[in-house]
Protein backbone atom coordinates (compact mmCIF):
# COMPACT_ATOMS: atom_id res chain seq x y z
CA UNK A 1 0.00 0.00 0.00
CA UNK A 2 2.85 2.46 1.19
CA UNK A 3 4.88 1.66 -2.69
CA UNK A 4 1.19 2.52 -4.75
CA UNK A 5 1.09 5.81 -2.44
CA UNK A 6 4.80 6.65 -3.12
CA UNK A 7 4.13 5.78 -6.87
CA UNK A 8 0.99 8.00 -6.71
CA UNK A 9 2.75 11.16 -4.95
CA UNK A 10 5.88 10.85 -7.18
CA UNK A 11 3.25 10.39 -10.71
CA UNK A 12 1.35 13.60 -9.19
CA UNK A 13 4.45 15.80 -8.89
CA UNK A 14 5.83 15.21 -12.36
CA UNK A 15 2.21 16.13 -13.46
CA UNK A 16 2.18 19.39 -11.63
CA UNK A 17 5.77 19.91 -13.28
CA UNK A 18 4.64 19.10 -16.93
CA UNK A 19 1.53 21.62 -16.05
CA UNK A 20 3.77 24.23 -14.83
CA UNK A 21 6.23 23.68 -17.81
CA UNK A 22 4.04 24.16 -20.10
CA UNK A 23 2.17 27.08 -18.94
CA UNK A 24 5.39 28.97 -19.29
CA UNK A 25 6.20 27.89 -22.70
CA UNK A 26 2.98 29.35 -23.61
CA UNK A 27 3.73 32.64 -22.56
CA UNK A 28 4.69 35.58 -25.36
CA UNK A 29 4.85 39.09 -25.19
CA UNK A 30 5.03 41.50 -28.26
CA UNK A 31 6.92 45.03 -28.55
CA UNK A 32 6.48 48.52 -30.49
CA UNK A 33 9.33 48.57 -32.48
CA UNK A 34 8.59 51.90 -34.05
CA UNK A 35 8.34 53.06 -30.26
CA UNK A 36 11.61 51.35 -29.10
CA UNK A 37 13.77 52.93 -32.53
CA UNK A 38 12.25 56.43 -31.61
CA UNK A 39 13.53 55.88 -28.18
CA UNK A 40 16.97 55.25 -29.32
CA UNK A 41 19.78 57.91 -29.87
CA UNK A 42 22.07 55.95 -32.19
CA UNK A 43 18.91 56.12 -35.09
CA UNK A 44 19.84 59.93 -35.36
CA UNK A 45 23.21 58.99 -36.34
CA UNK A 46 22.28 55.86 -38.32
CA UNK A 47 19.69 57.88 -40.48
CA UNK A 48 21.88 60.58 -40.80
CA UNK A 49 24.73 57.82 -42.53
CA UNK A 50 22.26 56.77 -44.43
CA UNK A 51 21.22 59.66 -45.97
CA UNK A 52 24.91 60.37 -46.82
CA UNK A 53 25.23 57.58 -48.45
CA UNK A 54 22.20 57.14 -50.33
CA UNK A 55 23.60 60.88 -51.87
CA UNK A 56 27.07 59.56 -52.99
Amino acid sequence: MKKIFNLFLIAAFCLVGMISANAQALKFGHINSADLLAAMPEIKDAEKKLQEFSAT
